[in-house]
C-alpha cells in the first residue's frame, strides 16, 4: 500500500492553494453528490478530548475540513483522495455538495406521489430563499385528476445557511444542510394535511388551489404521468420540480466557477443506504437524470458513478438491487458495467461509456469505485460506529485508498 499523507501541522499555518498549484501538471475540479458518508460524518474525539484530524485533510491542496458540507475534522474521504492525487501532480479543486441521508431519488432528483395525498401528513412546503447561499426549495408533489400538485404551504425541511468557522485565524464556511425530512432543520410545526380527503377539481387548470388542513396544494402542471415504479414517478430534467432542493444546481454552479478546463470538470455521484431498499427502476431513473443534468450541453461535466459503503442496518438485498443497476449484478456476481441497465439506457440516449484508456467524448460518463463491492458486507475493519454507516476517522484512509485507484485512471485517461 502506498504511503498515506501525514496529517497537517496546523501550528505552522495553512498552505495556500496558489502556492501549491504551480507544481500541478493537471488541474481538475470535482463536485460531490452524496450523503453523510461522502460528506464525512466520521467525527471522533480521542481520550484527551482532541479532535482526530489524521488523514482527513489535503494540506498540499490547501483543502482542510470543512469542505462545503462537512464539519471541521469529520473525515470526508475526498479530501484525502485529493492529497493522494497531489502526489501524482494532479491538483483538485473540490466542492463537497453531499447532504446527510439524502436520497438520489427523493432529494436530488425529486418525485411525484402518484397515489395522491394522505391523511394527517406533514408535507414539505415550497419556500423562498432565506439568503446567504440558501436556494429555498420546492414543496412535495402529488398527482390527482390528471394533474401535478405542489404543496405550496407546508413544513420546512432543509435550509442551507453558511456558518463561519474560524480555525487558526482562517475562516471557513460550512453548510447547515440538515438531513432532509428528518428533525433538526428549520420547520413549521403543526402543518399537516386534513384527516379526510378534500375535493380536487375534476378538470384542474394550472394555478388551481386546494386547502387540505394546514397544507395548500397548487396545480403546477396538467398532463398524464406514469409511475416509474409502484406509485412513485421520478422527475425528468424537464419536469417542474426537478432538483427540488436546488442541490444539483449548487454543485453544478460551483464546478462551472472553477478555473479548470472544460474536460477537467467531474461530478462524483455516490450514494448508498438512503436508496438501498428502493426499487431498482427508481434508482436507475434518478442516476440517468443526474447524468443528463451535469453532462448535457453546454456544461459537459463528466459524471463518475459509484456506490457508497454497505450499511449494516440495511439488507444486502437492498444494496444488491441498486448495485445491479450499475454493474448488472449483485455483490456476489462478476460486474458487467458495459451491459448494465444504466449503461444501456444512457448509451441509447447518446451518452458514451468512457473506459479508462479510451478517449472521452463530450457526453461521456465513467464508473468509479463501488465501495459496496470493494469492501463487501464485512465492514468491521472500518470501525463503523454502532448503528451508523460512518467509518471512524482513523479508517477513512482505507476508503480513500479504495477510491483513489479508479479515479486516478479516470483523471489521467489511462487503463
Amino acid at each position: 500500500m502506498r504511503n498515506l499523507p501525514r496529517a497537517p501541522n496546523f501550528k505552522y499555518g495553512l498552505p495556500k492553494n496558489n502556492d501549491n498549484e504551480k507544481r500541478f501538471n493537471l488541474k481538475t475540479g470535482i463536485g460531490v453528490v452524496g450523503q453523510s458518508v461522502e460528506m464525512g460524518a466520521a467525527y471522533k474525539i480521542d481520550p484527551s478530548g482532541v479532535s482526530q484530524l489524521a488523514g482527513v485533510s489535503a494540506p498540499s491542496q490547501g483543502i482542510f475540513e470543512p469542505v462545503a458540507g462537512a464539519d471541521m475534522g469529520r473525515g470526508s474521504p475526498f479530501t484525502l483522495v485529493a492529497e493522494m492525487l497531489a502526489d501524482d501532480e494532479i491538483g483538485v479543486r473540490l466542492f463537497n455538495g453531499a447532504v446527510g441521508s439524502s436520497s438520489l431519488i427523493f432529494h436530488w432528483v425529486g418525485t411525484v406521489n402518484m397515489a395522491g395525498r394522505s391523511n394527517s401528513v406533514a408535507y414539505r412546503g415550497n419556500r423562498a430563499s432565506e439568503g446567504d447561499g440558501d436556494p429555498g426549495h420546492r414543496g412535495d408533489f402529488i398527482y390527482v385528476n390528471g394533474a401535478t400538485w405542489e404543496a405550496t404551504t407546508g413544513n420546512r425541511h432543509l435550509v442551507f445557511t453558511k456558518v463561519p468557522l474560524v480555525f487558526n485565524g482562517t475562516t471557513y464556511y460550512r453548510d447547515t444542510g440538515v438531513t432532509p425530512d428528518q428533525p433538526g432543520g428549520i420547520r413549521e410545526t403543526g402543518l399537516t394535511s386534513a384527516a379526510s380527503p378534500p375535493i380536487f377539481p375534476g378538470s384542474p387548470v394550472v394555478g388551481n388551489t386546494v386547502a387540505d388542513g394546514g397544507i395548500v396544494w397548487t396545480c403546477v402542471h396538467v398532463g398524464a404521468k406514469t409511475a416509474t415504479s409502484g406509485t412513485t414517478y421520478v422527475m425528468t430534467n424537464a419536469d417542474i420540480g426537478f432538483d427540488p432542493y436546488g442541490m444539483c444546481k449548487r454543485v453544478r454552479d460551483a464546478l462551472m466557477a472553477m478555473p479548470v478546463g472544460q474536460r477537467n470538470r467531474y461530478v462524483y455521484i455516490q450514494n448508498g443506504q438512503s436508496d438501498a431498499g428502493n426499487a431498482a427502476a427508481l434508482y436507475n431513473r434518478a442516476i440517468q437524470m443526474l447524468v443528463l443534468f451535469f453532462c448535457g450541453n453546454p456544461y459537459k461535466i463528466v459524471p463518475v458513478i459509484g456506490l457508497s459503503l454497505f450499511y449494516v442496518g440495511a439488507s444486502q438485498a437492498g444494496y444488491d438491487a441498486i448495485e445491479s443497476v450499475l454493474s448488472s449484478t449483485g455483490l456476489n456476481g462478476a460486474p458487467d458495467y458495459v451491459n448494465s441497465s444504466l449503461t444501456t439506457t444512457l448509451v441509447g440516449n447518446g451518452y458514451h461509456l468512457a473506459l479508462p484508456g479510451n478517449a472521452i467524448t463530450d457526453f461521456g460518463f465513467y464508473y468509479g469505485q463501488s465501495l459496496y463491492r470493494y469492501f463487501g458486507t464485512d465492514v468491521g475493519n472500518l470501525g463503523l460506529y454502532s448503528g451508523q454507516p460512518h467509518p471512524e476517522v482513523s479508517k477513512v484512509n482505507m476508503v480513500a485508498v479504495a477510491m483513489y485507484g479508479p479515479l486516478l485512471k479516470i483523471l489521467t485517461n489511462r487503463a
